[in-house]
């Protein structure tokens, strides 16, 4: 799956015009790199659906292989009370609602929706999906979430559990209190094959030069954190 934005400019009757030619170019583009994509539909931000929607899906709608599907992503995890609000994607289905023939507008409904995602994107969506109201108000804040021990910590631990009913379940089948799933048996085995064989000695180096890593990315983000500011005080003197 893959994404991309479309800029749009406003008219003078205050309807959003989408650049045709900025999507046709991106997505010819995209065909090239992977022809195997196709258009499923469109996204946009927000809190709900606005008149505007409508404009947009009637843009996007033909140049979908199926019946166009729109997500709407709120990027404010605040509510207006100031309460915490967690990522929660939603979909829509639209359809056109006509009147003598004529096409007046859409009537867009909820879709379920399941957020899959890859390992390398589950760690920022789970920080995302249970925010709690924390607020990051500046650099320093969003380095020392990037790189806090407690984050490896949950990991760890979320292995750990993970790992736990991994092993109740092999035992359940093993004494006969639940019957063996084929698939899930292969599924197992390939995660076991798919681990290198380490030592104690090798997994305590390995997770040392991890440390160190870690260590020296938020060194670095300190630097440059202190050369932003120094840099903006030496502006606002020569300002």
């Amino acid at each position: 799956t893959n994404s991309f934005p479309v800029p749009f400019t406003v008219n003078e009757s205050g309807k959003p015009v989408v650049n045709g030619e900025y999507f046709s170019t991106m997505l010819g583009l995209h065909a090239k790199a992977s022809k195997q994509e196709v258009v499923i539909g469109w996204y946009s931000t927000g809190e709900s659906i606005t008149e505007s929607t409508a404009t947009f899906h009637e843009f996007f709608a033909p140049r979908s292989t199926a019946r166009a599907v729109h997500l709407l992503v709120n990027t404010q995890l605040n509510a207006a009370d100031g309460a915490a609000r967690p990522f929660q994607p939603r979909a829509y289905s639209a359809k056109s609602v006509s009147l003598l023939d004529a096409v007046v507008g859409y009537d867009f409904s909820p879709l379920r929706t399941t957020i899959l995602s890859s390992g390398a994107d589950r760690v920022g969506l789970e920080a995302l999906m249970t925010y709690e109201g924390q607020v990051l108000d500046s650099v320093k804040d969003a380095s020392t979430l990037a790189a806090d021990a407690s984050s490896l910590s949950h990991t760890i631990h979320e292995l750990l559990s993970v790992l736990g009913k991994v092993d109740a379940y092999v035992h359940d089948v093993v004494e006969g209190r639940r019957p063996a799933d084929p698939k899930v048996g292969r599924a197992l085995l390939d995660a076991v094959l798919s681990v290198e064989p380490l030592s104690a000695a090798e997994v305590d180096k390995m997770v040392n030069s991890r440390l160190q890593d870690m260590l020296m990315l938020h060194y670095l983000s300190d630097i440059a954190r202190a050369q932003t500011v120094l840099a903006e005080r030496l502006q606002m003197l020569c300002s």
